[in-house]
């Protein structure tokens, strides 16, 4: 469920970026990469609270698109189709 559909992988991080990244605070993107897509719809509405007439982005990228965030990214978009506009740009 949590394999990637593409081949390729993240550079990984050094030892200290680790750490780094695990204990202090941070702010991410909004991702449907993986498990991140677990937060999509939380995301989604504390930034719409926050900012009713603002845009919302959220990024993915193929090679870590999994099933698990397939499911998740399709019940968001089920969820919310009504009161969104979903405009989508790709990189040839």
């Amino acid at each position: 469920q949590h394999e990637q559909y593409g081949d390729g992988y993240a550079l990984a991080n050094g030892f200290f970026q680790k750490l780094r990244l695990l204990f202090t605070w941070s702010n991410t993107v909004v991702s449907i990469d993986g498990y991140k897509s677990v937060f999509l719809q939380k995301a989604f509405n504390k930034y719409k609270k926050r900012f009713p007439k603002g845009d919302f982005v959220i990024i993915g990228h193929p090679k870590a698109f999994t099933p698990y965030s397939l499911k998740k990214t399709d019940a968001f978009f089920k969820r919310e189709y009504s009161n969104i506009e979903i405009i989508c740009f790709e990189q040839p």
